[in-house]
């Protein structure tokens, strides 16, 4: 599952609505973004160095496992090695519009680490498309 449990989600969003960054009539953290915009800069509390604010519509943001928090309050519950592995098998996808059978199982081995399911070794052409949404959607 690429969703956060309820708690999680509900930690999360409790942590953006306690930071002065979050803007609660928009619920995003920063100025809401739209499209290929870059989100505004900001110093981190005692830091010298800037950070890009999301501008993310955070009761949204919250519930992705792959999500994090750009100011690090959060991150993410996927494993880091788990999310390289799908994003290779998402650009294959991309760039020949299928998946090599040999990379099937490792898609689907990395695709139940990613987001501790447990789905089985498919040839099915239209489950093998609804985990490459999932993971392309869970990676952007």
């Amino acid at each position: 599952m690429i969703f956060t449990d309820r708690n999680t989600r509900n930690q999360r969003l409790e942590i953006c609505k306690d930071c002065p960054h979050y803007i609660e009539s928009t619920r995003t953290c920063g100025p809401l973004i739209i499209g290929e915009d870059q989100g505004e800069l900001v110093k981190i509390d005692g830091r010298k160095r800037k950070v890009r604010l999301c501008g993310c519509i955070m009761p949204v943001k919250t519930r992705l496992k792959t999500s994090k928090c750009p100011l690090g309050k959060w991150g993410s519950l996927v494993d880091a090695e788990a999310l390289k592995a799908l994003k290779i098998f998402v650009q294959e996808m991309e760039s020949k519009g299928a998946i090599k059978n040999r990379n099937i199982q490792p898609f689907v081995d990395a695709y139940n680490k990613a987001f501790d399911t447990n789905k089985k070794y498919t040839s099915c052409s239209t489950c093998i498309k609804q985990m490459y949404q999932e993971a392309k959607e869970a990676l952007k």
